[in-house]
């Protein structure tokens, strides 16, 4: 009401507050609405009942519902006539071509997507047998350019800052994203299911029966790896962290700094990431959250190609529980792939969404994370993104311990262990 006492409206957003963090249990509806009401009283307390610590920082984060809630949502058919002329709106006609520092001379390591590519396709050339993967030095920061740090006393392992992989770098997982290489390699798109496109993923010998790596796979590209905390958990095995690049043109890319968004499922995981200690951050504009809507939209078709276009057997594969296989079934059924939609003006949410920065390759300034790929980067997020809206793996995603040589015992452990980290999380976040 219009004669509210601030005292009144403290007291009533306590309530609210209460209720929102102590009950995980209520249905998303529920929440939802309360979560609107919450925002409505909290625009009517003064900066000086904020500070009094009665709303947390890291309230103040759009989160993935926020940004996205059902109107800002559609459900598109995809056609299979129309894949050949969509194809070439997402592959590029060439891989990016850049020095990946300035300060080596050694262009077969620099130029490492151009090197990826020319072994690829050489005739003279077989599958690497074994995996390399970029050194920690080159990554001395996160995603919001805080310094590494291991996980502390009482902290699991995983809440340390560690490096993600978006294309996988176990090898069974790492060939489940041919078409995302055949996009980010510019390779034809008749050659998906061929030897040089699995030579692009998993890197490849200059010598048949070599069984280290002399050209990188896409797979050990340094583009290829992004440093977060809590990354195992809330971005690989049950995706809580979704970040969409800011890029007008992620097929011309050439190893340029950019900006990317980044939305978490709540605030709990905004926190687990760091993102409440991140002085980096920077409010997205309306332009920016379009231009990562565009990126998202694309490649989340594409993906959806992907899938109607491989048999089912190999995609049921990639599932993990018996839900995301009825999901995959459902899919290829009604064809129907769920998109983010750009924003009318001035329909960003309340609550403000964030970006953060990436520099370029050769750049002097340590403090910020080396750019990946955007466009290997919106192939990770919309796969997470699928995950969430469709209830299934459109590609493999990454296993908690990434060997390339595992026994079928080791194999079950794995599967073993996934299950256990799983239930682990979900017990700390009815604690928290």
């Amino acid at each position: 009401e219009d004669n509210w006492t601030t005292a009144e409206e403290q007291v009533l957003l306590l309530a609210v507050y209460a209720t929102l963090s102590e009950n995980e249990e209520r249905t998303t509806v529920t929440k939802r609405a309360m979560r609107d009401v919450f925002g409505a009283i909290e625009g009517r307390i003064s900066n000086k009942v904020r500070l009094q610590g009665f709303v947390k920082e890291c309230d103040y984060f759009a989160t993935i519902r926020d940004a996205f809630p059902s109107h800002c949502k559609s459900t598109v058919t995809l056609n299979l006539n129309e894949w050949e002329t969509f194809f070439p709106t997402v592959c590029r006609a060439a891989p990016p071509d850049f020095a990946r520092n300035k300060k080596t001379g050694d262009n077969r390591d620099a130029r490492e997507f151009v090197a990826t590519r020319t072994g690829a396709l050489a005739n003279d050339t077989a599958i690497g047998e074994t995996a390399s993967t970029a050194n920690d030095d080159l990554l001395p920061v996160d995603i919001f350019g805080s310094a590494n740090r291991k996980a502390q006393a009482g902290e699991k392992r995983t809440e340390g800052t560690d490096k993600a992989h978006l294309a996988p770098q176990a090898r069974a997982e790492a060939i489940t994203w041919n078409y995302p290489a055949v996009a980010v390699f510019g390779l034809d798109m008749d050659s998906v299911e061929e030897e040089s496109t699995k030579k692009a993923i998993l890197g490849c010998s200059s010598e048949r029966g070599e069984k280290s790596v002399r050209f990188p796979g896409m797979r050990n590209l340094l583009c290829n790896l992004l440093r977060m905390a809590g990354q195992q958990n809330l971005f690989d095995q049950n995706p809580r962290v979704f970040i969409f690049p800011i890029h007008n043109d992620v097929r011309n890319w050439a190893g340029k700094g950019y900006d990317a968004i980044v939305l978490c499922e709540d605030e709990n995981v905004a926190r687990r990431i760091g993102m409440q200690n991140a002085r980096k951050l920077k409010k997205a504009t309306l332009n920016d959250v379009n231009n990562a809507v565009k990126v998202a939209y694309l490649t989340c078709k594409y993906l959806g190609y992907s899938v109607l276009w491989k048999p089912a057997s190999v995609v049921e594969g990639y599932q993990k529980s018996a839900a995301e296989k009825r999901a995959h079934a459902s899919f290829r059924t009604n064809r129907q792939v769920v998109v983010p939609l750009p924003f009318a003006a001035g329909g960003l949410p309340a609550k403000p969404i964030f970006k953060t920065s990436f520099a370029a390759h050769g750049s002097e300034d340590q403090g910020i994370h080396p750019a990946p790929d955007p466009m290997l980067l919106a192939f990770k997020t919309c796969n997470n993104w699928c995950r969430k809206e469709l209830g299934f793996r459109m590609v493999a995603g990454a296993e908690p311990q990434e060997l390339d040589d595992l026994s079928s015992e080791g194999r079950q452990n794995l599967e073993a262990f996934v299950a256990y980290q799983a239930k682990e999380a979900q017990t700390q976040r009815h604690t928290e």
